[in-house]
């Protein structure tokens, strides 16, 4: 995604959660934003207030799982698997 597209993206993300702060589904698509973003930190904080909202969602429990995985194939990349 062109860098200009991602920064509105984020924006765009982080104002819709700001409107509702209740609301965790907002909190799930800024973590697809900061994804994308590659902010694997960031869309995990994100995850992590939308699994806080609602802990059984499955979605959210999925994005939760696969974040997991992208932070160990960095660490793994990173660090080597020894």
């Amino acid at each position: 995604m062109h860098p200009a597209f991602m920064r509105e993206a984020l924006d765009l993300a982080r104002k819709a959660v700001s409107a509702n702060l209740g609301d965790a589904h907002s909190h799930n698509h800024e973590a697809s934003v900061r994804l994308a973003a590659g902010d694997l930190e960031g869309a995990q904080a994100s995850v992590d207030r939308a699994l806080k909202l609602a802990p059984t969602e499955v979605t959210f429990l999925r994005r939760a799982a696969y974040l997991q995985s992208q932070v160990c194939s960095v660490q793994n990349a990173t660090y080597g698997n020894g």
